[in-house]
């Protein structure tokens, strides 16, 4: 897996200039990438959010799921 380190930043940003998109840091182009590739990035980062926030939810989903098996709910 690859990682990319960020240093604090204090504003991130993420702006279009023709057909690339940049991911400015401080104001400064941190990272710059031709539409298709920005399209891959977007997916991936959107896809392990998703993982994220099901392990952020997952003594929840527990309890759910104990409730909706106590009731009888197939």
């Amino acid at each position: 897996m690859t990682s990319i380190l960020v240093p604090n930043l204090t504003r991130m940003t993420i702006r279009r200039e023709g057909t690339r998109v940049l991911l400015l840091a401080d104001g400064k182009v941190f990272a710059d990438w031709p539409w298709d590739a920005a399209k891959d990035i977007a997916k991936a980062i959107r896809i392990q959010a998703l993982r994220a926030e099901e392990q952020a939810k997952a003594e929840q989903i527990i309890m759910d799921q104990a409730i909706l098996t106590r009731i009888g709910a197939p």
